[in-house]
């Protein structure tokens, strides 16, 4: 199934219903940035996914008073190939989730490397957590806000409905000729 990224009222809108959910997003996306300072003294090979996870919510917040200057300044990094606004929310959370799981799996690795008492006692161990629970949150949040911005028939429409199902054959054959026949 694809999703399309045409969401309706334009690309800029957020529904009412969910805006509330903006501050915490822009909360977690600032807490990723210190993280990503962090990291990238502490566990540079992190530095990495927390930098990329940073960059897509600050697109995806770039009407946002205090994400402003950074959208700007990362706009001109990217030089216009990237399109801010809703249209990162469902790599934001695509990023976030996956983050979440390989965290998970790098918190128990770290874990029965240090043991249990230890692993709190660690300042490397404990960033790691914490951002783990920033993504967590993150993705859930980013998570409500894509259900809330997509259409309702591409979430609801079985497969092969309209909506359901946005295969396109590639030309006008007929199903099941060979590319070159006849």
């Amino acid at each position: 199934m694809v999703i399309p990224m045409a969401f309706p009222g334009g690309m800029d809108t957020v529904p009412v219903e969910v805006a509330h959910l903006l501050k915490p997003v822009r909360w977690c996306v600032q807490s990723l940035w210190v993280l990503f300072v962090v990291f990238a003294f502490l566990i540079p090979p992190n530095a990495l996914s927390v930098l990329i996870v940073a960059c897509v919510g600050t697109f995806f917040l770039y009407q946002d008073e205090q994400m402003r200057s950074c959208y700007e300044k990362l706009a001109q990094c990217t030089g216009g190939l990237c399109r801010p606004g809703v249209s990162c929310i469902l790599p934001l959370f695509l990023f976030c989730a996956a983050d979440t799981i390989f965290g998970v799996i790098q918190i128990i690795q770290v874990m029965r490397a240090l043991g249990y008492k230890k692993f709190f006692e660690n300042p490397i161990a404990d960033a790691i957590l914490l951002e783990w629970v920033v993504e967590l949150v993150l993705a859930v949040l980013s998570f409500k806000i894509l259900k809330a911005v997509m259409p309702e028939d591409v979430l609801t429409a079985p497969l092969g409905q309209p909506g359901g199902d946005a295969y396109r054959p590639l030309s006008d054959r007929p199903a099941g000729q060979q590319l070159g026949a006849g």
